[in-house]
């Protein structure tokens, strides 16, 4: 423990206590109650070990690399996730997963040098998301932050809705990913457009603390935004599946419980992930400009000199590549 500089001091109250746990802290057992032995794995180091251990069964029992043609193993070490959502970022045992993955990264590496040779393959990696801190860490900072009661949110919007328009059930779904759901049926019947909802809406909705707008995403290009912020909403809406009003929080905000953290809005910290390339056809450096995962199977395509799949939105990340590459 004492080799943990770069985390908090253990046992937070914002800390998730797993199944059988009075506290969150160091050590744990990992016996486990009867029915939670393989829930507690999922937030133990050993979790990545299965992982790196089943990648490398794959890449003997399939003979990839071995070939005339390319092969792709993607590899997901998800408990890193699990463990940041639920004892935050800066918790003793994120700093202890991290440091243990890449242990587990060198054996992958080391492993494929010794299959294929080290100029035999190329290593992507990368993250789905970044992370908000706790909002509790940011407060003993002296950061502005907190969190927002779903319940006093949910009653906000069912009163404002009621008030501006009578009776009924206008929400079809709230909350997935921040996105209200509205209930086209009954806006008909009401004669009413989702733009009249939202404004209703908007007005009371941003006298919560935390709350910052509520976008009309039917109508996403007329939205006050910043270009960047507006076009990251754009990126994540389709037509067939997201809501018709995304809520937006303040920095450092968001709906939830006091334990643990999550992700999911276009601010920064939610958005910095890695984007690291190794092994062949890569060259030694770093860019400093703005780069993302959508980039990476472009940058893969351009690298195996074969047209980058039809539905992408990246870009090669040309000075990752080997000038001969070029």
């Amino acid at each position: 423990m004492a080799e943990y500089t770069e985390s908090t001091a253990d046992d937070q109250p914002y800390e998730y206590k797993l199944p059988g746990k009075s506290t969150s802290s160091f050590p744990y057992e990992m016996a486990g109650p009867a029915g939670a032995v393989f829930e507690l794995l999922t937030y133990t180091p050993w979790g990545n070990t299965l992982t790196k251990e089943m990648a490398l069964a794959a890449l003997k029992g399939e003979n990839l690399g071995k070939g005339t043609a390319t092969d792709f193993l993607a590899i997901s070490f998800s408990t890193p996730d699990l463990v940041g959502h639920s004892f935050g970022p800066t918790s003793v045992e994120q700093e202890d997963i991290f440091l243990r993955l890449d242990e587990e990264l060198a054996d992958l590496l080391k492993a494929l040098d010794s299959w294929v040779g080290p100029e035999g393959y190329t290593v992507f990696l990368t993250g789905d998301h970044g992370v908000m801190d706790v909002p509790a860490y940011w407060q003993a900072h002296h950061l502005p932050a907190g969190l927002i009661d779903p319940r006093q949110l949910s009653q906000t919007l069912n009163q404002a809705l009621l008030d501006a328009f009578g009776p009924g059930n206008y929400v079809q779904m709230a909350q997935m990913n921040d996105q209200l759901y509205l209930n086209h049926a009954l806006l008909r019947e009401k004669n009413l457009s989702v733009a009249a909802v939202q404004q209703v809406l908007q007005q009371r909705l941003m006298k919560i603390a935390g709350v910052a707008d509520l976008i009309n995403l039917r109508a996403i290009a007329q939205a006050n935004l910043p270009d960047r912020q507006l076009s990251l909403y754009k990126n994540s809406y389709h037509a067939g599946r997201s809501g018709d009003l995304q809520l937006m929080y303040q920095p450092g905000w968001f709906v939830g419980l006091p334990i643990g953290t999550t992700h999911g809005s276009a601010y920064t910290y939610d958005r910095q992930v890695p984007c690291i390339f190794y092994g062949w056809g890569i060259r030694r450096g770093e860019t400093w400009r703005s780069t993302s995962p959508s980039d990476i199977a472009p940058t893969l395509s351009a690298l195996l000199r074969m047209l980058p799949p039809s539905g992408t939105t990246g870009q090669p990340i040309g000075e990752a590549l080997r000038p001969w590459l070029k």
